[in-house]
């Protein structure tokens, strides 16, 4: 799936203003131990994907 393939189900199903500004595509989403979400690396992924993206 691409952004913009994203971007255009998301206008679609939500208000615009909740559509994310910008995309972290990842292989795997990383979990803890427990099976839970590893938010501080969801965080940092994310930062470091808009830092890429802004050069």
């Amino acid at each position: 799936m691409t952004a913009e393939e994203l971007d255009a189900h998301c206008r679609g199903r939500v208000a615009g203003y909740k559509v994310p500004r910008s995309y972290a595509f990842v292989t795997a989403v990383v979990r803890s131990p427990s099976g839970k979400a590893d938010y501080r690396w969801a965080r940092r992924t994310a930062t470091e994907a808009l830092a890429a993206q802004q050069g």
